[in-house]
């Protein structure tokens, strides 16, 4: 029940952070030379947390210490995923205007919350299973 709890603060938190970038376009003003070095910061750093915890993880022996690390590790994991999945996105949305494949999504953007809180819904089916 805890951690349910904590998921639902969680996404109205992101909700509202998601709503006032989307309102001061702090996404939409940096150049491609940024998003680009973020994507690479992304990628890298995806690959650096997932090489620590296949690695070093595996050396430690007590139990309790492995699960907290491996949950701190797999958290930082899906935060450079995220990280490197935004970049893609507004550099292909910057590449094409945005008018080649965001005009099919124009409607269904509209409906903010139902598209917020069905992108939560996939990306946990995603990142959890």
């Amino acid at each position: 029940m805890e951690l349910e709890c904590w998921t639902v603060f969680n996404n109205l938190g992101l909700f509202f952070l998601g709503t006032y970038f989307g309102r001061i376009k702090v996404l939409t003003h940096k150049s491609l030379k940024f998003w680009y070095s973020f994507l690479f910061i992304g990628i890298l750093s995806w690959l650096t947390f997932d090489l620590l915890n296949d690695v070093w993880i595996n050396h430690i022996i007590d139990k309790e210490s492995k699960t907290v690390l491996n949950s701190i590790i797999q958290t930082y994991i899906k935060l450079s995923m995220m990280f490197s999945m935004l970049s893609l996105i507004v550099i292909l949305w910057k590449h094409n205007d945005g008018k080649v494949w965001l005009i099919k999504f124009s409607d269904f953007g509209r409906l903010g919350l139902t598209n917020y809180v069905l992108m939560s819904v996939i990306g946990a089916m995603l990142y959890y299973g």
